[in-house]
């Protein structure tokens, strides 16, 4: 967040990391996982990045990050990259992916390598598309930062700063894993939303 904005609304990039590892976590248990990020000049693909790769070391070693590459937030260059990763790591048992760009690329390289469901593949953002996937059998899920729920708390800020209120500099909004079990849910209850009140 810039330090020149007054408040800052939006998704905390390193949580949207964690929330992939313990979701991946909770369904392989060990074995080898990689990463194919965003450009690593921008802050978010960093950030997401090092949640993920942090959780393990922190919480469950056993899952070993062994490959981490750039696919520039492309999709073709994401599939290109998942067909060598999953070349070089036969006991591969799954991949984050930056944003759901690269994970409907890498998607099409484990469909063609059949490995949809044996190697798990988590995109992030929570796209139309992705959650379309989610509901084919395709993508494993996705971190969904919730947009919507950004535009709300934002306007909810700027409306209340206008008003002369004091108000956090920094508001993260919520995330969450979307999963074949969650994909058709009501979001509000998924994520314990509640409505916002003004006094």
């Amino acid at each position: 967040f810039m330090p020149q904005i007054e408040v800052s609304v939006g998704a905390r990039h390193w949580r949207a990391g964690e929330l992939a590892a313990e979701w991946m976590s909770e369904r392989i248990g060990e074995g080898e996982v990689a990463i194919i990020t965003g450009m690593m000049s921008s802050s978010s693909a960093r950030s997401r990045t090092d949640g993920f790769t942090k959780w393990f070391a922190e919480n469950n070693p056993k899952i070993k990050v062994v490959d981490v590459q750039n696919g520039d937030w492309d999709r073709m260059k994401a599939k290109d990259l998942a067909d060598v990763l999953l070349k070089k790591h036969p006991n591969l048992k799954g991949i984050y992916c930056n944003n759901d760009t690269m994970a409907m690329g890498a998607i099409e390289s484990i469909k063609s390598a059949n490995k949809v469901g044996k190697v798990l593949l988590l995109g992030t953002d929570g796209t139309s598309e992705a959650h379309s996937s989610i509901r084919a059998g395709e993508l494993s899920g996705t971190v969904d930062n919730m947009p919507k729920y950004i535009s709300q708390i934002g306007i909810e800020m700027m409306v209340r700063r206008l008003g002369g209120q004091e108000v956090p500099k920094v508001i993260y909004t919520p995330g969450v894993v979307i999963d074949k079990s969650n994909v058709d849910a009501d979001v509000e209850k998924v994520i314990g939303w509640e409505k916002p009140k003004f006094q």
